[in-house]
């Protein structure tokens, strides 16, 4: 079954969590559905991170808000009646916080979508994340930001067939 076929069928509610190091193509693809499908909810933790630093919000504040944002989020999109789309942008790549969320939403089905890169595309996504003038979590050095991406690529932890919640999941590996 495509993710056209999915994402068409206004019915449904319909989870997409992209999973996959920055730079791959997560949010270009989120914003794509967002300005593609109506009835769209999406979510940017990386934006509302660094609203909040830039009004002068400590560490501490700052999570408390986005998870409160969150919680909000969650609660407005689990009231909604009717099909739609969620995109969880910036959803962290451990497993067990994807889990929270997926478990957190009230859908019909859940979309994986594994970005999966190889250490030779390493040069092309920190090109990508050079470019992100004022990243929240990233270093603006390209020497600490490589290191930084590298990190993240061996951290992040890709769903496979046997980590899907239900049956009705879907896994796309790109």
């Amino acid at each position: 079954m495509s993710l056209k076929i999915n994402l068409e069928n206004k019915n449904m509610k319909i989870l997409i969590i992209p999973i996959g190091p920055p730079g791959c193509g997560k949010t270009s693809l989120g914003l794509f559905i967002k300005n593609r499908f109506d009835k769209v909810f999406y979510t940017n933790r990386d934006d509302e991170y660094k609203k909040l630093r830039d009004e002068g919000n400590g560490s501490r504040k700052t999570r408390r808000i986005l998870y409160d944002n969150l919680m909000e989020f969650y609660d407005s999109v689990n009231k909604f009646k009717g099909g739609c789309i969620i995109y969880m942008d910036s959803v962290n790549g451990i497993d067990s916080i994807r889990k929270k969320f997926v478990e957190s939403m009230t859908v019909d089905r859940v979309i994986y979508i594994n970005f999966i890169v190889s250490d030779c595309s390493i040069g092309f996504l920190l090109d990508r994340t050079m470019k992100r003038k004022g990243h929240p979590t990233f270093p603006t050095d390209k020497d600490e930001q490589l290191v930084t991406l590298k990190n993240v690529m061996d951290s992040v932890v890709y769903v496979s067939e046997f980590d899907k919640i239900s049956s009705d999941s879907i896994i796309i590996n790109y």
